[in-house]
């Protein structure tokens, strides 16, 4: 049953590969526009001496969060939604793979088999 099981699983990824392959291919003509270029975090050098040798840490100015860098975190984000937003069967792909894992139980047999993780820590093995 379990070699079933990964032999559908198997199957599935690879038809859900192809499908995605082809309908990318379909829609890139129509697609929404991506950002052109994703911004560049500028780079500001920090050398220090650990242990005798130099480090070079050209992005630690980050870690301050001011609002330069907090403006190119949401520039950021903003590119990455318009790149995810541009693949348009992306949310008929998840709908088909989660009625794809449920026709034969997988999701049933993950939670039957660890409790803890998806019914919350502590919820016992009964």
């Amino acid at each position: 049953m379990r070699d079933a099981k990964f032999a559908l699983i198997t199957a599935g990824l690879l038809l859900g590969s192809m499908a995605w392959s082809a309908a990318d291919d379909k829609a890139a003509a129509d697609s929404k526009p991506v950002a052109e270029k994703k911004p560049a975090a500028p780079v500001r050098p920090v050398v220090e001496t650990l242990f005798g040798r130099k480090i070079t840490d050209n992005y630690r100015y980050m870690e301050a969060l001011d609002p330069a860098t907090i403006a190119w975190m949401k520039s950021q984000g903003a590119y990455t939604r318009s790149v995810l937003d541009s693949i348009k069967p992306l949310a008929q792909l998840k709908t088909d793979a989660a009625k794809f894992s449920a026709s034969f139980g997988l999701i049933q047999g993950m939670c039957a088999s660890a409790p803890g993780i998806l019914r919350g820590a502590g919820a016992g093995f009964g």
